[in-house]
Order: structure tokens, then C-alpha cells, then sequence
């Protein structure tokens, strides 16, 4: 019998790619400031840098489109500008309904979110998203020192919640992070199959069902919800 569920944050319950995005703007503004040049042009050549390269080198880019050396110390600064920005993130449609309907259907549930990531930036995260009445509790894995897939934030929220992991349905969109650790500790595992891992496949040992929105989720578990 289902008695608590537990949430992923990023690409599960809003669009990861909007926050990526918002942060890229604010470095861009900050660098128009400093180096009088244009904020959509090097908002332009840090997406592509990301297309190309991945998230790690996009800061290294901008700063040598306006002749800037790339080196850590200036790295750094607009680092600091992207984690510190202000988010301007929405949930996902289906994710607002789908917590909705989880409140007024099962106002008795126990709820947890479970993020990975700087705590800065996921506490703005949930401040701009609204969260903070929508869970039980909240952990922030990186305040354990323990990154997913490591199972001490999973570990935290159930015993927070005063359930055992066989109790508990693990949402998340990601295999290695959110549905391995959660079925390696006994938990029902169900996957949203969206955002930068979408593409990978969903394992029959360690991911019980999949979706592409939350939609259809609330049906799904009615009958564990009753289930002996």
C-alpha cells in the first residue's frame, strides 16, 4: 500500500531548459553592461556553445566572443551571476494539476521532494515555482553532501515522512538518478520520460512505469493507494 510519494524537481516537475535559459540571459546582460556588447548575441553563442559542447565551456565562450580572457577567475564571476539569478520558471501544466489533484484526492498523503543540485539554486527554484506548501518535506540532497544517485536524500525523506521505501512511489524523469537508487531501496518507481534524458530507455529492473507528463500518474496509483 502506497503511503507517501516522493518527487523529482528538475525536468519532472517544470521545464529544466526555462532555467538553463533565464540564468544564460542574466550572465548576457551583465556582460552587455561590462563590455558594451549586445545581450542577445552572447545569449546566441552560449546556447551554441551548449548545443556543441554541453553546459561546461558556455561562459569560457562568451567571454571570448568580446575579447575577454576565459580564465577561472572570470569563469567564476559569471557563474556566480547564473546560480544567484532570479528564476522566472513556470510548472509544467500537467504537474500543477497533478499536485492539485493529489491535495484534494489524497489530502492524507505524505509528499516529499527530493532535488539534487546547489541548494542556492534549488531553493530559488522551489521559491519561484511556488512549492513550499505542496510538500511534506523537502531535501536537498547536496545539504547531505550526498548528489544523487547516492540514496541519503531518499533515505532523509522517508524517514522524515515516517514510511518505509515499500510504501513509497518514487517519481522522477531520470533512470540513474531518480529511478535506480529508489528501486535499489524498495521503492515503486515510475518515470516521466521528458526533458534532456527522455531519449534513454526505462529498464524493466528498475523502473516499474513510464509517462510522458504527469498525466495518467493519479490513475496509475489509485489501486496501489488500496492495495494490501
Amino acid at each position: 500500500m502506497i503511503k507517501a510519494v516522493i518527487c523529482d524537481l528538475d525536468d519532472t516537475l517544470y521545464d529544466e531548459s526555462t532555467y538553463v535559459a533565464g540564468g544564460l540571459r542574466a550572465v548576457a546582460a551583465h556582460m552587455a553592461n561590462q563590455y558594451a556588447a549586445h545581450a542577445d548575441t552572447l545569449y546566441d553563442v552560449m546556447q551554441a556553445d551548449i548545443a556543441q559542447n554541453g553546459r561546461g565551456t558556455a561562459f569560457n565562450a562568451a567571454l571570448r566572443a568580446v575579447g575577454q580572457s576565459d580564465g577561472p577567475l572570470q569563469v567564476d564571476v559569471l557563474v556566480s551571476i547564473y546560480r544567484q539569478h532570479r528564476p522566472a520558471i513556470a510548472l509544467y501544466p500537467d504537474a500543477a494539476r497533478f499536485l492539485a489533484e493529489l491535495s484534494q484526492e489524497r489530502p492524507n498523503l505524505k509528499k516529499a521532494l527530493v532535488t539534487d543540485g546547489l541548494p542556492l539554486m534549488q531553493k530559488n527554484k522551489v521559491a519561484a515555482l511556488g512549492l513550499a506548501n505542496s510538500f511534506n518535506q523537502i531535501v536537498y540532497c547536496w545539504d547531505l553532501a550526498a548528489p544523487k544517485p547516492a540514496t541519503a536524500g531518499f533515505l532523509k525523506a522517508l524517514q522524515n515522512l515516517e514510511v518505509v521505501p515499500s510504501a513509497c512511489a518514487m517519481i522522477g524523469d531520470r533512470v540513474d538518478h531518480d529511478m535506480a537508487p529508489a528501486k535499489a531501496l524498495g521503492m515503486q518507481t515510475i518515470r516521466v520520460a521528458r526533458g534532456r534524458y527522455a531519449h534513454l530507455p526505462s529498464p524493466n529492473d528498475e523502473v516499474d512505469a513510464t509517462f510522458s507528463s504527469l498525466d495518467g500518474v493519479l490513475d496509475y496509483l489509485s489501486p496501489l493507494f488500496k492495495k494490501p
